[in-house]
């Protein structure tokens, strides 16, 4: 049970750093590090997950829902996990 636990909780923390990631990156998939050095950019995530939700509210697939449906269900494996 621990290591199915374990698992579920890599497979999560995968997902919310995908997640996480691209919504930092720009195009190129470049990440300007001075601009996140205090707050690790979570304005820009926090915005891209609003952004996503809204475009999978309307059936539309671009690059901000793709990781906000990532870092949606790492957050839902972390509920399982904890629930387990």
């Amino acid at each position: 049970m621990e290591t199915t636990r374990l698992i579920i909780f890599i497979i999560a923390c995968g997902c919310i750093l995908f997640g996480y990631f691209r919504l930092l990156s720009d195009e190129q998939g470049h990440v300007d590090l001075n601009n996140y050095r205090f707050t690790g950019g979570l304005g820009k995530v926090l915005y891209g997950v609003f952004e996503g939700l809204r475009d999978l509210l309307a059936a539309e697939v671009s690059s901000e829902s793709v990781s906000a449906c990532a870092i949606y269900a790492g957050i839902i494996l972390f509920i399982l996990g904890f629930s387990l």
